[in-house]
């Protein structure tokens, strides 16, 4: 059993297809590498069950294998699937399955709802388009900003006119 594409997106569609599903075969159709597999031996085609599993199995369609024991069915990935590893799985009535295994990737952003790639609908752009958020390198800042308080201080102190002590009581007048 395969699946095309063998990656896709919640809601997004994709062809599950499977050979060899004869009614009343139970068989795996191992096969020697490098060796073609041999036709199964005359029967009906078999009814098949896909699934598609994550932390929970859904039943996706049932499909009839064709004469030549081949089945192509496209399914729906279910919209709740999350992004990871998935399984579908094609089960005839008599207990035989298959799976095969599948990634759910993230929906890929589109246009916004005015067509455009701008902001407020989940457009794509640029990180030249993209607004700052957060801190960015304050560091010449905050020392400009730590020199221009030290400088003030500096001038403060320097501005105070020295008066000579006196004791207490004591009147001083000017010189």
């Amino acid at each position: 059993m395969s699946v095309t594409p063998s990656n896709g997106e919640p809601g997004s569609t994709v062809i599950v297809s499977g050979q060899y599903w004869q009614a009343g075969c139970n068989d795996t159709g191992t096969t020697v590498v490098g060796e073609t597999p041999s036709p199964p031996p005359p029967a009906l085609p078999e009814t098949v069950t896909i699934s598609f599993s994550q932390d929970e199995r859904t039943v996706l369609s049932t499909v009839t294998a064709a004469s030549d024991y081949t089945f192509s069915q496209t399914v729906t990935i279910p919209i709740t699937a999350t992004n990871g590893p998935a399984t579908f799985t094609g089960t005839s009535p008599v207990g035989g399955s298959a799976t095969t295994d599948f990634i759910v990737v993230a929906p890929t952003a589109g246009p916004g709802p005015s067509g455009d790639s701008g902001t407020g609908g989940g457009g794509t752009a640029t990180a030249d388009e993209l607004p700052v958020t957060g801190a960015r390198d304050v560091l010449p800042e905050a020392a400009a900003g730590v020199g221009l308080a030290l400088l003030g201080a500096l001038l403060a102190l320097s501005s105070r006119r020295r008066r000579p002590m006196t004791p207490a009581g004591a009147a001083s007048f000017p010189s």
